[in-house]
């Protein structure tokens, strides 16, 4: 999965980077992101209780939510305005409406890795 994200990055993954592990589960892909990229932003989102996902030092985060809730999109926005770094979203564990919302986030931030705020706003 990080290899993948990594060639849609451009060909590698870069402190100029951001990744958003949507329905990370407990967290397991994020973990090994944030260890073998120490350099770039790592977030990963669930509706998993937090004291569920392990604890992450660094740069490594853990968000508790759910990305069917109406105002996830929003959340999710004003997450990518805090940080300039073009966000990658990854999501390993995602199936039926999970798929469909995720298509929604992928098409959201787009292939700059900026979110496209016009277009959640209308």
């Amino acid at each position: 999965m990080l290899a993948a994200a990594a060639t849609l990055a451009g060909g590698s993954i870069s402190p100029g980077h951001q990744l958003i592990d949507l329905c990370s589960g407990k967290s397991l892909t994020t973990t090994i992101a944030s260890l073998r990229h120490p350099d770039i932003r790592c977030l990963a989102v669930d509706k998993l209780t937090a004291k569920l996902a392990p604890h992450f030092e660094g740069k490594a985060e853990y968000a508790e939510m759910d990305i069917l809730n109406p105002s996830f999109p929003g959340i999710l926005a004003a997450r990518l305005a805090e940080d300039p770094r073009p966000a990658i979203l990854i999501g390993m564990h995602l199936c039926g409406i999970l798929s469909f919302k995720a298509i929604e986030f992928f098409i959201l931030v787009g292939s700059t890795g900026r979110a496209d705020w016009k277009s959640w706003l209308e």
